[in-house]
């Protein structure tokens, strides 16, 4: 072979390799999770890959990610959720609330005859989540979701309620805590942000019973002495009186139309502030922080979350009353608790809260948090704050029966390769 003709070949082959480099890569639709859906943006509606376990279809950037991505000719579905609502498009307000779409590239989407950037493509209102009656729980218990209608009927779930029929409290409710719910979008608190769904025919606004002055007034009545309850419901530090907290907060969902969305008076509970604020919020800080952990196994999160019998105070006598801040409605919990399920590795934990600062009472479930790392770091045994421990899903079932069944093959430890730990806080005497 001649010189040339090896010269020939090597210039063949490297104009080769050169047309594979230059050649375009495919082309994507890039949305960010930041800037690119905020205020009036629709919900994105997605059944590929990002369906959660529950079936929803909402479109989510995945693990360790705040950008979610289409490839070229992806379908997309956009819903101006609401009753009024319509779709704006570059100033054209259409009589529509549901356009189907697919990626172009970028931030590029073909609606119908039409190519949008997706800052064009907004609703004329923000977009309203609503509650649909969906029958029954076992047990009895009025069963309900929260979510966005689309057309013809459907519905795109959020949020799984059991409603105790009269004390308007979850029994239990469940939802979906996606991976790398750390890169979700901030909500920015407004005044009353709550909505009042089926709590209208109270006597009193529910402002009314989360003021402390009046929680002292109703415990009172129930105590039979105001003064008595004064000693337990202290105002003056703010401190021990109940303040209202979502079971499902909107802190464990990505969108801020989901997070408006968990402000529903029939996902809150009657808890202590120094317990809410104290070991509650440190659980659910640990368990959205575990759910971002990229050296696990990539999966969302399944949580069940609810409310076991009525909280009790003494009164003169020392006699144990329960406590509700209206008549036989809105009781206190004794217990509450949350169950973490993974389902790619099938195994679960369940937590107990006491909510009483004052006296521990454990429900008939063993304690297996020591075989855990999910309370290194924080005290869980110190009450003022939340006594909370740790229980198998199967011991669990012997005390809460409702639960419902899926499988687990073993206790969720949070022991996979894992940010470093301090060591175990000894428990105060």
């Amino acid at each position: 072979m001649s010189f040339l003709d090896t010269k020939f070949k090597l210039l063949v082959c490297f104009l080769y390799i050169l047309g594979i480099l230059l050649q375009p890569s495919e082309s994507v639709c890039s949305i960010d999770l930041r800037s690119a859906i905020m205020g009036k943006s629709p919900l994105l509606l997605h059944s590929g890959d990002n369906v959660l376990p529950d079936g929803t279809a909402f479109l989510l950037p995945r693990m360790n990610s705040v950008i979610a991505t289409l490839h070229a000719g992806e379908e997309v579905e956009f819903l101006c959720a609401g009753a009024s609502n319509k779709f704006n498009l570059s100033g054209d307000v259409r009589d529509v609330n549901y356009i189907q779409g697919y990626c172009v590239s970028g931030s590029n989407f073909n609606l119908g005859q039409h190519s949008y950037s997706l800052d064009k493509i907004s609703c004329k209102e923000e977009v309203k989540s609503s509650v649909k009656d969906v029958g029954s729980c076992t047990g009895g218990s009025k069963r309900l979701q929260i979510g966005f209608s689309k057309p013809n009927n459907e519905f795109i779930k959020l949020i799984d309620i059991c409603l105790k029929g009269s004390s308007l409290i979850p029994s239990y409710l469940n939802y979906t805590l996606v991976e790398g719910i750390d890169n979700r979008q901030m909500l920015e608190e407004v005044d009353n942000p709550d909505k009042t769904d089926y709590f209208n025919n109270l006597p009193n606004s529910m402002q009314y019973y989360y003021t402390c002055s009046n929680q002292q007034t109703i415990v009172g009545s129930i105590l039979g002495s105001k003064a008595v309850a004064s000693q337990k419901i202290v105002c003056s530090d703010s401190s021990n009186y109940f303040v209202k907290v979502h079971l499902a907060p909107s802190s464990d969902f990505v969108y801020q139309q989901q997070q408006r969305s968990a402000r529903y008076l029939i996902n809150t509970i009657p808890m202590w502030e120094s317990i809410a604020n104290g070991n509650w919020q440190k659980l659910e800080n640990e368990i959205r922080l575990y759910a971002s952990n990229i050296s696990r196994e990539s999966s969302d999160l399944i949580i069940y979350a609810g409310t076991l019998d009525v909280t009790t105070l003494p009164d003169n006598n020392r006699v144990q009353k329960s406590i509700y801040l209206e008549n036989n409605k809105l009781p206190v919990p004794q217990w509450v608790w949350k169950v973490v399920y993974e389902p790619q590795a099938r195994e679960g934990i369940v937590f107990i809260l006491v909510n009483n600062p004052y006296h521990l009472k454990f429900a008939r479930c063993r304690c297996v948090c020591a075989q855990t790392k999910w309370t290194l770091g924080w005290n869980r045994q110190e009450k003022n704050k939340g006594y909370i421990y740790c229980c198998t899903v199967e011991n669990f079932r012997n005390v809460y029966s409702a639960l419902p069944q899926f499988e687990v093959t073993g206790l969720l430890k949070k022991d996979r390769p894992y940010n470093p730990i301090p060591v175990e806080i000894e428990p105060q005497k």
